[in-house]
């Protein structure tokens, strides 16, 4: 995951944020719900910790999204552009 993250935040915010749109979109979001949808996800992770994908899915659902809405790839772009705008610090361990 980490290898991704830094891969993404060298292409730029711009091709973060577009690659990230069009994720969503194809998830069926509009503009609207991909910028709360964000907001959301920047609401759970800001604070830091761990966190896995069906955490965050489940935090998501709590507040009214649907069930497995993110996965790995639009959790990876949304830490890249976290970690390109805000100096988010991103570290990944796998665990046995």
């Amino acid at each position: 995951m980490e290898e991704n993250i830094k891969k993404l935040v060298e292409q730029g915010t711009v091709k973060i944020c577009s690659s990230l749109f069009q994720l969503l979109n194809e998830k069926g979001l509009v503009s609207a719900e991909i910028n709360k949808i964000v907001k959301d996800v920047f609401n759970i992770v800001r604070d830091g910790g761990a966190f896995q994908i069906n955490f965050i899915n489940s935090e998501l659902e709590k507040k009214g999204w649907d069930k497995n809405m993110f996965d790995e790839n639009m959790f990876e772009h949304i830490l890249a552009l976290l970690e390109k705008e805000f100096s988010f610090s991103v570290e990944s361990f796998t665990v046995h």
